[in-house]
């Protein structure tokens, strides 16, 4: 595919971690969205013979920066992955985020499965904070332009959960 609407940026390295994501994947097919998940580019560094990581750990690299570039949304599941912190990172470097301009043409949206405030540094950058797949679902149900029901999906979405901690 040559575009994607969204990025996972999500851990997947115990089943925890991977029936997460493949529930954001499967939410997000049954919407119609287009996502680019590395959980499904193929296989997790562990999982090769050590002779074999160094050579797989650039094109998972190569593979990942690719999938940013043509993505229109980052999804950040903040679970504590520093892999999907330097997604983040990378995309608001590359996306034209300042500290004083949130992008809303090429938004971030985090999602945690709790109340908990979310932190400051992800709020600032943030276009908006979901807690759960329904509101996964329902949000790109707003955002997605093959099943667009609503002109401005941060309207309704962007205050969820942005409270500074």
């Amino acid at each position: 595919m040559d575009k994607y609407l969204v990025y996972i940026a999500a851990p997947f390295f115990n089943p925890e971690q991977i029936n997460t994501v493949v529930s954001i994947e499967q939410a997000l097919s049954e919407i119609g969205c287009s996502f680019f998940s590395p959980r499904l580019q193929g296989p997790t560094l562990k999982s090769l013979p050590e002779n074999e990581r160094e050579a797989a750990a650039v094109k998972v690299l190569r593979s990942n920066v690719e999938g940013l570039a043509k993505s229109k949304v980052l999804l950040h599941v903040l679970m504590k992955d520093e892999g999907a912190a330097w997604e983040q990172g990378y995309w608001c470097g590359t996306k034209g985020f300042t500290l004083e301009r949130k992008n809303y043409d090429s938004p971030i949206v985090t999602l945690t499965f709790d109340d908990k405030p979310l932190n400051v540094m992800y709020r600032q950058f943030s276009c908006a904070h979901l807690h759960s797949i329904k509101e996964l679902t329902q949000f790109f149900m707003y955002y997605c332009p093959e099943c667009m029901a609503h002109e401005n999906p941060f309207d309704q979405f962007q205050n969820y959960g942005n409270k500074i901690t």
